[in-house]
């Protein structure tokens, strides 16, 4: 009797669990809504420090780099800051973000110091002749470290 409600309570257990009903027992340390929030967050401020350089905010390599430390890790911190350089030899006009939302998140791969996922980003872009709007899917990459989710890489879908 004790071992068939033992047996009874574990299916129940495992049944709730897999509809996250216990989130916070999570071993990844939070739940996916958190992730999301950070990536926007992150999203966000890079957009920022893009539109800053369009501005003249950023006149070194190092003080655009300690922005950008603060949200991302290789390969994307070593990208951003090549096509940094490229843009101080080569200035020309560039197109500034006016707006952005997320329209959709999913976590598909989550791991303790590893997330990857699929972004929908609806954006307003003023270009030097106009203004136009698209919405664009990415596949993101994350990693965790010192308890914060950093922006790895990401690609069009």
């Amino acid at each position: 009797m004790k071992k068939g409600i033992i047996f009874f309570l574990l299916i129940i257990l495992l049944f709730v669990n897999d509809y996250e009903i216990f989130a916070f027992l999570d071993p990844n340390g939070g739940a996916i809504e958190n992730i999301q929030e950070e990536f926007e967050f992150v999203f966000q401020k890079r957009t920022e420090i893009w539109n800053g350089i369009i501005h003249g905010q950023y006149g070194t390599k190092q003080e655009f780099e300690r922005d950008l430390k603060n949200l991302m890790v290789d390969p994307l911190l070593t990208m951003d800051l090549n096509i940094f350089e490229q843009i101080l030899r080569e200035p020309t006009s560039y197109e500034a973000i006016r707006y952005m939302e997320i329209k959709e998140f999913t976590v598909t791969q989550l791991k303790a110091h590893n997330m990857v996922g699929e972004v929908t980003i609806f954006w307003e872009v003023e270009s030097y002749e106009d203004v136009y709007v698209e919405e664009v899917t990415y596949e993101i990459q994350m990693r965790r470290k010192n308890q914060q989710w950093y922006l790895a890489d990401y690609e069009i879908k």
